[in-house]
């Protein structure tokens, strides 16, 4: 379904309160109860999925009225939390219990005459200037018509740069493998098939080296302290075992005990107050097993806690390691990519350079097309206007074609700021 297009001749002068949306990332704090607390992203549906309250529609809400939507349905919540005993217990949360906020915007796009276009992490206040920075500045290679060229030694630049770009994904790659399979040193990488200095792939593989350093250290670190937890606890469940035998040995000899003076109760041999005391005696023997079978348990299952600890810790450590070798991939498929697209680029030789022969400079049109609702506008901008999450920032430069139709004065050519994009 097409959306209206409604174009704005003056510039913005001020931003409304700000609107959540479709990929906004919330961050949700509860005073009490953390294991509540969490990031939660807005699903393409426009909700969040909150503990214990469901899902609830915030996009298109201001800040302000999801906070109080969100404080309101989990302050009518009551939730099972564990205390330093290990005991639950019910917690009432009450509306200054809920803090929540955004800590992560939608990106803002850039598309145009721009170095490198894209989406660019959203910071408050950010401008249409610092957007334009992020993406690398104005570049004339990339004019609607192809006829703009940019300069060879900007090209150079950044065929260079994503080469070290590559270079350090692929030794960075390596080092997630080696962490994955325990080893110590990284494979051999040759730097002269990856556009960068002897010097700088040393550089790059000593940073490497000691990153894999601290996280296996840190790694085994955790291990060992899990692991002689582990050691200790079975040791005392050892040294609960040999006295629970002892104590099996024990009440064995009062049971036979208390028999045999029972008889001689009966048989008028014995008096009565000798029957009762290897009675206690056999109750005491009782209570000190049962003492000791209780606490065995809870250092079993202590243990058996402890193991699971161990487990997960390197079941969630070899996730992580996948997942980021993967990501790595994902990178290294897109670095080589762009690399041979600006070779090729580099390869086409000298384009049509009149705009440089003309020595003028160029005035990009700048426009932002934004969501508002049902709507799309397209807003005239200058480079310190402040943009929204979600925007999408056009730059375009005039076509060499109209530029140098255009007569000067002197019946030469110039080049006008701000011509009208065909």
């Amino acid at each position: 379904m097409a959306l209206a297009l409604i174009c704005c001749i003056a510039p913005v002068s001020g931003q409304a309160e700000y609107t959540v949306g479709v990929g906004d990332v919330l961050d949700l704090r509860v005073t009490g109860v953390p294991d509540l607390s969490r990031r939660m992203a807005v699903d393409p549906d426009g909700s969040v999925l909150l503990p214990g309250a469901g899902r609830i529609q915030v996009a298109g809400l201001t800040a302000m009225a999801m906070r109080s939507k969100i404080e309101l349905a989990m302050s009518s919540q009551v939730f099972r939390q564990k205390d330093r005993n290990n005991r639950l217990r019910l917690v009432a949360l009450k509306p200054g219990d809920v803090v929540v906020g955004v800590v992560e915007y939608r990106p803002v796009y850039v598309d145009g005459d721009v170095l490198t276009t894209g989406q660019y992490a959203y910071r408050p206040s950010m401008t249409v200037r610092q957007v334009v920075a992020l993406s690398g500045g104005y570049s004339l290679l990339r004019g609607r018509q192809s006829d703009l060229s940019r300069d060879r030694f900007e090209l150079l630049s950044q065929y260079r740069g994503l080469g070290a770009q590559l270079a350090k994904e692929q030794v960075r790659a390596a080092r997630l493998q080696a962490e994955l399979e325990e080893r110590e040193a990284l494979p051999t990488i040759h730097f002269d098939e990856l556009q960068v200095s002897e010097v700088d792939g040393r550089e790059m593989v000593r940073d490497e080296l000691e990153t894999l350093r601290l996280s296996q250290a840190e790694y085994r670190q955790a291990q060992a302290v899990l692991t002689t937890a582990i050691d200790r606890i079975a040791a005392h469940t050892r040294v609960l075992a040999d006295a629970q035998q002892r104590e099996e040995q024990e009440l064995r000899a009062n049971q036979t005990d208390f028999e045999r003076t029972t008889k001689l109760f009966g048989s008028g041999s014995l008096p009565s107050q000798r029957v009762t005391e290897t009675r206690h005696a056999v109750m005491e023997s009782a209570a000190r097993r049962l003492g000791l079978l209780t606490e065995m348990i809870k250092a079993q299952a202590d243990g058996d806690e402890l193991q699971r600890k161990l487990e997960k810790l390197a079941n969630e450590r070899r996730v992580r390691l996948l997942e980021d070798i993967g990501a790595s991939r994902v990178r290294l498929v897109e670095f080589r990519a762009r690399l041979e697209a600006t070779g090729a680029q580099l390869g086409r030789g000298a384009e049509a350079r009149q705009f440089q022969r003309l020595g003028q400079t160029v005035q990009p049109d700048l426009s932002v097309v934004r969501q508002n609702g049902g709507q799309t506008l397209r807003i005239e901008v200058t480079e310190d206007t402040a943009l929204e999450p979600g925007d999408v920032l056009d730059v375009r430069f005039p076509t060499a074609h109209a530029l140098l139709l255009t007569p000067t004065a002197a019946g030469q050519r110039s080049l006008p700021a701000g011509a009208p994009v065909p």
